[in-house]
């Protein structure tokens, strides 16, 4: 019913980045991990599985399927260089039923990648890392990066990185607007100016304007959790994030 709710709102089913699980080594452990936490969706981190050897990971998926999860987005390594590379990735990722990959490309590369992501019908999404992410680390970087980029090209919002980096992301949707196509919902609060992981709404981020106005934007395509502490066991209070996001959306 909650993700029934989030969907109505123009918001994706609910989903966990799966670093959040990194002590969970094997899939079946994560598996587990994300059951346990009453999450359906799962951004899949490499440490997990890579594209790179497909019959594994075609196996990976379809644990994650069989066990009632989906998964919701994945990581490529930068595009652009090499075009066979890049289709094995793309084409495990279409396989996979994605629409939009985390990944990244460099400017003289952009034209060749938005070839391909039109061919395969996905959408790239940069991460947003903080106060020392020198690329796009600040909101005028990624809308930079957006106003020189096609619009197969988005951002994958990542909340907390913005408030270390001394942003709101609540402003910041005004801003990037519908080319907002992920978003980590991640919150820290601060202590001696260094950001600790807490559950959601209990740092900095104002979850309660923060979720109706993305939206209300309507082009999210994937929206994971995010909470780093606890590695050896998120779970209790990766639930209670959950019961916080579905809170604010009925």
């Amino acid at each position: 019913m909650a993700n029934q709710v989030i969907m109505a709102l123009n918001l994706p089913p609910l989903g966990v980045q799966s670093y959040c699980f990194r002590e969970f080594k094997s899939v079946d452990r994560l598996i587990e991990g994300v059951v346990a936490a009453g999450i359906t969706h799962v951004e899949v981190w490499g440490g997990h599985f890579t594209h790179q050897d497909r019959p594994e990971a075609e196996a990976n998926v379809g644990k994650l399927r069989s066990a009632g999860l989906t998964m919701s987005a994945f990581g490529l390594p930068k595009l652009g260089k090499d075009e066979a590379t890049d289709r094995a990735g793309l084409d495990f990722c279409r396989w996979a039923g994605l629409s939009s990959i985390g990944s990244d490309c460099d400017p003289e590369d952009t034209d060749r990648v938005d070839g391909l992501l039109r061919e395969y019908g996905l959408k790239l999404v940069v991460h947003n890392h903080g106060r020392n992410d020198a690329r796009y680390g600040k909101v005028a970087q990624l809308k930079a990066y957006l106003d020189r980029t096609p619009n197969t090209f988005g951002v994958l919002m990542d909340t907390a990185w913005l408030l270390d980096a001394g942003e709101d992301p609540v402003a910041a949707l005004d801003v990037l607007g519908d080319r907002t196509y992920g978003v980590h919902v991640k919150d820290f609060r601060f202590e001696d100016g260094k950001p600790v992981d807490v559950v959601v709404g209990q740092g900095d981020l104002d979850v309660a304007r923060f979720l109706p106005k993305l939206a209300a934007i309507g082009k999210v395509e994937f929206m994971s959790l995010e909470y780093e502490a606890d590695a050896e066991n998120p779970v209790p209070a990766l639930r209670a994030c959950a019961e916080v996001v579905r809170g604010i959306v009925g």
